[in-house]
């Protein structure tokens, strides 16, 4: 007898936890989660959300992603102004309910669940609710141009001027500006080598523009081609103290005039400039690839658009440096053969010996920086 009261009681007990256990996990709420792509803390509530849709199959959360859906942001604005929830409260990952909201990632991992088993509401959220409680908790905002202040724009557009490639380019206008003589002549080709590699940066912000994937490659051939280039300008500054063609017959002078002019034209900057540009769109940082997805995804064009401009600005900046003090420098190096010089003759020969020292300067400049790419 005993011993059948203590089956008995078994079985009611096993039953009684089955019930339980089904009470547990037949939960019918309904949630509307709002999350966006990549916020700080969303992808633990995205998990922590898919663990409750696993535990309770029978409750009903439904998912929006605001900060590249414009519908869905406006959505929870509206539930957030509806719910009296004031400004400063306000952020993502929220979860909304009939009765009450959950906003911050600690707020729904810690409260979400007790609620979900204490509710007896099965009602989907309500612009009519009148009576609805809230958990804050730490947030993010609720407007993704609010997660990029205008501190971590400037830091990632200053660490992506010092990029590899970035150095490669300040390499070929350092190479241009000492190839060529006349100094208006370099700054009208720097204004054109800048204003050209800004422009194929903006068109490549505002997707009007794709470029090469090859970077590694092109930057290898910039520092070899830079070491070379930069080796002869040495051996012909130790190994030659006169102009090379100054023997040549006048005809052939004539030519090579003709042809020093043909290559010094400030124009050739153009080209050079936006086909090295082409190769600089990869590895930029993950702060501007987000600022280019929502200029393509349209909807944040005219907000987004200074953004991206005031970036490759600052990017920029250490190749305006490069090319203002190397004209400069020019500038000054022009005044001091006028000083020195007695005669239009000697005045040449000034300029000549000006002009080969700052080649070698900078050529010994242009081996260090393409040697420590190299081995970067």
């Amino acid at each position: 007898m005993f011993k059948k009261i203590i089956s008995i009681a078994i079985l009611v007990l096993t039953l009684l936890s089955f019930v339980i256990a089904e009470e547990q996990t037949d939960q019918r709420d309904c949630l509307y989660y709002f999350y966006g792509k990549d916020c700080t803390g969303c992808d633990s509530s995205n998990q922590y959300i898919q663990d409750l849709r696993t535990k309770y199959p029978d409750l009903n959360i439904k998912s929006y992603e605001i900060y590249h859906n414009p519908e869905n942001k406006k959505m929870l604005e509206t539930y957030l102004s509806a719910y009296k929830i004031a400004p400063e409260a306000q952020g993502i990952p929220a979860v909304i309910t009939r009765s009450s909201y959950f906003i911050g990632q600690k707020s729904i991992s810690t409260f979400l669940e007790k609620y979900i088993q204490d509710n007896e509401e099965s009602s989907c959220p309500s612009l009519d609710s009148t009576s609805t409680i809230g958990i804050l908790g730490e947030k993010n905002p609720k407007d993704v141009l609010e997660t990029l202040p205008g501190s971590l724009l400037h830091s990632s557009a200053f660490k992506d001027s010092f990029r590899p490639i970035m150095v490669a380019l300040m390499i070929i206008l350092a190479l241009l500006i000492v190839s060529i003589h006349d100094y208006k002549k370099t700054i009208l080709g720097s204004i054109i080598f800048i204003a050209t590699s800004f422009t194929t940066f903006l068109l490549y912000g505002t997707n009007n523009l794709q470029g090469y994937g090859a970077q590694r490659g092109f930057i290898l051939f910039v520092t070899i081609f830079g070491i070379l280039f930069a080796l002869i300008k040495i051996i012909i500054f130790f190994l030659f103290n006169k102009d090379l063609f100054a023997d040549l017959e006048r005809n052939d002078r004539l030519k090579v005039e003709k042809a020093k002019n043909i290559l010094s034209n400030p124009l050739w900057f153009l080209p050079l400039s936006c086909i090295a540009t082409l190769f600089a769109f990869v590895n930029l940082n993950k702060n501007f690839i987000l600022l280019r997805t929502l200029h393509f995804e349209g909807t944040l064009a005219s907000a987004v658009t200074p953004k991206i401009i005031t970036y490759f600005i600052i990017m920029m900046l250490p190749l305006i440096i490069l090319a203002i003090v190397m004209n400069l420098i020019k500038i000054k190096l022009e005044e001091r053969s006028r000083k020195s010089a007695y005669s239009d003759h000697h005045l040449g020969k000034w300029k000549f010996h000006n002009h080969r020292v700052f080649n070698v300067v900078v050529s010994i400049l242009v081996i260090a920086l393409s040697l420590l790419l190299i081995y970067a």
